[in-house]
């Protein structure tokens, strides 16, 4: 995450991007459910599932700067619903068990 978030990262190229934007969507979809299980009355974990499941149904925009954006944004919305998941007592989400890419992996 810290890669896409982080100020100071790298500019990723289009290949990294896609690569990204695809790992971030497919935790979207393996989140969803476990957020609707665990915590089935949080109006504020619900609304960032809701808004990272939007973003996911959005088409790709067209040129890198508006898909580096949006990779952004998505990654926002993702770590909104990491970080409920883990406010939840239920819930502790290590980061190495996620299996995000490192800085050497995305940008080789």
């Amino acid at each position: 995450m810290a890669l896409v978030l982080d100020e100071e990262g790298p500019v990723l190229d289009s290949d990294d991007v896609s690569d990204l934007t695809a790992w971030l969507l497919e935790h979207v979809k393996e989140l969803t459910p476990l957020a609707q299980a665990i915590t089935p009355n949080s109006a504020e974990l619900h609304a960032a599932v809701a808004e990272a499941r939007r973003l996911a149904k959005q088409e790709a925009p067209a040129g890198d700067v508006l898909r580096r954006v949006q990779l952004r944004i998505l990654a926002t919305a993702v770590q909104k619903i990491l970080n409920q998941l883990d406010r939840t007592p239920a819930v502790f989400l290590h980061p190495q068990s996620l299996p995000f890419p490192s800085a050497a992996e995305a940008t080789a």
